[in-house]
């Protein structure tokens, strides 16, 4: 009699070498940024929802912002900027140190005046208007908390909004960090 454990586990060693094997075998590289490092472990397509969490000031938006810049530098990728928490000239500054060059950061880069977006629907809305003026590659919301509730706020509406977020980043093919 199987045990309620091995209903749900995988002991047999041949048949996960077997689907390791097959992984193995489909493509799964996504996009590279150019750094080896970070290509070695993280590679993200369009159309896919990432999202990054952790305690505050260990370094989340610096990363994003950086490998922002990456994917632009290797792919060409523009990315909009829905910056909560601090100044969009914050973020320019800092993009500024990355490219040292003013025109290809402001040329590559767009920020919404996030005090106008009241809510979730209001993203969509940005993300289609910055669309029709360029094709937005990355999408970054920092930080993702800041994301205006409804009233009617209860425990399924970080669920619901990371839902709707995915279905903006496969159907308006982008990615959000």
């Amino acid at each position: 009699m199987e045990s309620k454990a091995q209903q749900f586990i995988i002991f047999d060693k041949e048949a996960r070498k077997q689907q390791l094997h097959s992984y193995q075998k489909t493509d799964h590289s996504g996009l590279k940024c150019g750094l080896d490092i970070i290509d070695k472990y993280i590679r993200l397509d369009k159309g896919q929802l990432t999202v990054m969490t952790g305690k505050s000031n260990v370094g989340k938006s610096t990363f994003t912002t950086f490998y922002t810049y990456l994917m632009n530098k290797q792919n060409n990728f523009k990315t909009l900027f829905f910056a909560f928490e601090d100044s969009i000239q914050f973020y320019e500054n800092e993009l500024l140190k990355m490219y040292n060059d003013e025109d290809k950061m402001i040329d590559n880069n767009f920020f919404v005046e996030t005090e106008k977006i009241k809510t979730i629907e209001d993203i969509e809305t940005a993300i289609i208007e910055a669309n029709t003026v360029v094709t937005i590659d990355t999408l970054i919301i920092d930080p993702f908390s800041y994301i205006p509730r409804p009233d009617n706020y209860n425990s399924n509406v970080v669920g619901d909004m990371l839902i709707y977020l995915k279905r903006l980043a496969q159907n308006i093919i982008l990615s959000s960090y």
